[in-house]
């Protein structure tokens, strides 16, 4: 296995996931033909430019109930799991003792029976091709919300992404570094496996599609948080009320811009850069243009 770090914290991790293309294959067909089964479930729109299945966690299901028809891709899927949750924990190793983390983890090996971090299920999804003007499929955002850190639940802790094909243009991941004011692109390659902290700072975004369609599996490892002192206290205070005092205030801030970060350069509009500054987040200046500054930032692997 090879390991890369595109900035601190942020790494790709390369030729350790097996049977990639049967993979693909697999998941191309489920959706195309609508297939349905044990351990898939049904397409989903994903943020209007794509489709997501969320899966069930393929550990719950009793390998003798599973279609004979599937028994193949359930093992597959299975070592898939395995090796994914590999690469979690070796990059755990590496970076749980380096810089900040955002919760006090003392416990940070990935088994079935800790309950201080665990792995989620994997979701399975595919972005389109979306119209080449666009500025981003997703802006730069965290996984685990700004405004909801607080709360006892399962946080997240990390986020994993494996690319499962490289045959589309454009569509690069980017990483935003708010403390050095600077923005790494990279394009992954088939197999390719980036892990990253959840939370603030790391913001992530992903360039659009311009050609072709992109498969990815996304998982999570998540850390069950038990809950600030003050939320605590308040629960204690007003019980299921705080609940859905909480709710109500989580769902506010969905769609409040200050907690996204959209990259604006030399040859944007002032009419896009205001719209973007409305709707879609807090706009960054760059002293480039757009193509020079991928041309620029764009990340090899070595």
């Amino acid at each position: 296995m090879k390991r890369m770090d595109i900035m601190p914290k942020v790494s790709v991790y390369r030729d350790y996931i097996p049977d990639v293309d049967e993979v693909l294959s697999f998941l191309k067909k489920n959706k195309d033909e609508k297939n349905k089964n044990s351990f898939i479930n049904e397409w989903e729109t994903w943020n209007e430019n794509g489709f997501v299945s969320k899966s069930n966690n393929i550990f719950d299901f009793d390998p003798n109930n599973v279609n004979e028809i599937y028994k193949k891709e359930y093992n597959m899927l299975i070592e898939l799991t395995h090796s994914i949750r590999r690469i979690a924990q070796e990059y755990i190793d590496q970076w749980k003792n380096i810089g900040y983390w955002k919760f006090d983890i003392k416990d940070w090996q990935i088994t079935d029976n800790n309950d201080l971090i665990y792995h989620a299920p994997l979701d399975y999804a595919m972005h389109g091709a979306t119209k080449s003007e666009g500025r981003f499929a997703l802006a730069h955002h965290t996984d685990q919300h700004q405004f909801d850190m607080e709360s006892k639940k399962g946080h997240h802790l990390l986020t994993i992404v494996t690319y499962l094909n490289d045959d589309y243009e454009d569509g690069e991941i980017s990483f935003y570094d708010e403390n050095n004011f600077a923005i790494n692109y990279y394009k992954p390659k088939k197999g390719d496996v980036v892990v990253f902290p959840s939370f603030y700072p790391y913001f992530h975004g992903v360039e659009p599609i311009t050609n072709g369609q992109k498969f990815i599996i996304r998982t999570f490892v998540l850390h069950n948080y038990e809950g600030s002192k003050k939320w605590n206290r308040l629960y204690e205070r007003l019980g299921t009320k705080w609940l859905d005092m909480e709710a109500n205030r989580i769902e506010k801030e969905w769609s409040n811009t200050k907690y996204f970060r959209v990259p604006v350069f030399d040859d944007d509009s002032e009419n896009l850069i205001e719209a973007l500054h409305f709707n879609s987040g807090n706009v960054i200046p760059f002293p480039y243009t757009r193509k020079q500054f991928k041309e620029k930032f764009t990340i090899k692997f070595a």
